[in-house]
C-alpha cells in the first residue's frame, strides 16, 4: 500500500501538527510559500503586499489544512521586518524579493 511520509519539515510539521510561522512583514508570495511548506492554507484581506497582522498568532499549534488569515498593508505603512530575528536564508530571501520589487518600481 501507499505510505504517507510524517516527520518535521523544516522544524515545523509534526505528526499532523504545526507551528504556524511568523508572516509579518513577508509578501504574499513568500507568506504562501511558508504556509505551504507546514500544510497549511492561507487567505489574505486588506489592500497591499505585506501581511502585518495575522490570525492565529506565530508559533500557535494547528491541525494540518488549518486556514491562516492574513491582513495586507502597502510597504510604506507597513513596519519594517526584524530581519536580525530571522534565520539567514529567510533573511536573504526576503532582502532578494524586496530588492526585485524596488527595481522593477523604479524602472
Amino acid at each position: 500500500g501507499a505510505g504517507v511520509l510524517t516527520g518535521p519539515l523544516n522544524g515545523a510539521r509534526r505528526g499532523g501538527a504545526s507551528a504556524v510561522p511568523d508572516l509579518r512583514g513577508m509578501t504574499q508570495a513568500l507568506a504562501r510559500y511558508h504556509c505551504g511548506l507546514r500544510g497549511l492554507s492561507v487567505r489574505f484581506s486588506g489592500i497591499g503586499s505585506t501581511v502585518v497582522s495575522q490570525e492565529p498568532d506565530p508559533g500557535e499549534s494547528v491541525s494540518d489544512g488549518r486556514e491562516v488569515a492574513c491582513v495586507l498593508e502597502r510597504p510604506e505603512f507597513a513596519s519594517v521586518t526584524d530581519l536580525t530575528a530571522m534565520p539567514l536564508r529567510q533573511a536573504m530571501l526576503l532582502r532578494q524579493l524586496t530588492d526585485h520589487k524596488l527595481a522593477l518600481f523604479h524602472r
